[in-house]
This record gives C-alpha cells, structure tokens and sequence, in this order.
C-alpha cells in the first residue's frame, strides 16, 4: 500500500493505525467513516429536528407549520424535502422519526432524501464547514430546480 494514512487520535486511531499495516484501503476507509460516526453521534453540534425545520422555514419564508402541512404547491413542497434531507444529513435521525416530525411516513421521507441526493453532495462541496443550517437552506433552495429539475 503506497502512501501515508492520517489515523485520528485515541484509542480508535490506535486501531487505524495497526489496521494500516496489513488492511485493504477499504477497510480503512470503512474503519474511518465508522469512526467519523462514532464522533458524529457524541457531536454537541448536532442541531435537532426542530431547529433544522425553524431554520428552513425562516429561510423559505413560510411557516413550521406548513412543513408539516398536507400542503403540495412548490412554494411548501420544496422547502419541505430541502428540510427532511438536512434532517438526515445533520442528524442521526432515522427516516421514521425524520417522517414523524413532518407528519409523513417514512417513504416520503425516504423518497425526499433519494430525490434530493445530488442537491445535498452540491451543497456538502461548497458550504464552509461552519455554515449554519440556514445557509445550507439557502444555497439548496437556490439551486433546487438547476440540479433536482422541476416538480
């Protein structure tokens, strides 16, 4: 195996470490991301569901409410997906729970996450590590329609 590997710290990196001497690039890659989960899940900066469909709302000018509305127009749909998928994405939120918060089951939270896929790889390239979920919001709404397509 050519080239160096970066093992984080503790105990785990320890691990890494050990595990660079005779594993597949794959396990270590998989080793890494379990690691990144593990710290991930004790993160203080995991913001809650409820935070992240305040956050959308304001951005998307309607009301929390209207995220979980029966709702269909562009005008609640969209911010609605863009806000389930920043659930899965910022939160270790299961789809059924993710569902619940918005009054859907967990397909349509599913299907949100599936469709909006793209639009959450664009934004993890070019929002700073810092951004506040607002901003995430803001630059998904903007290019919702350029990389998702049209409703």
């Amino acid at each position: 195996m050519s080239g160096t590997i970066e093992a984080p710290g503790g105990r785990l990196g320890s691990i890494i470490s050990e595990l660079a001497q005779w594993a597949s690039p794959d396990l270590i890659n998989l080793s890494h991301a379990i690691i990144e989960m593990v710290e991930r899940r004790g993160s203080a900066k995991q913001p809650s569901l409820k935070q992240i469909k305040e956050a959308v709302a304001a951005v998307a000018g309607v009301s929390i409410e209207e995220l979980s509305s029966e709702r269909r127009d562009r005008d609640v749909k969209r911010p609605r997906k863009v806000a389930i998928a920043l659930c899965k994405h910022l939160t270790l939120a299961g789809y059924r729970r993710i569902g619940k918060a918005f009054e859907r089951d967990l397909t349509a939270a599913q299907r949100a996450c599936r469709q909006l896929e793209p639009l959450i790889a664009f934004a993890g390239k070019t929002v700073p590590p810092d951004a506040s979920i607002g901003d995430w919001a803001r630059l998904m709404l903007a290019n919702y329609e350029r990389i998702v397509g049209a409703d």
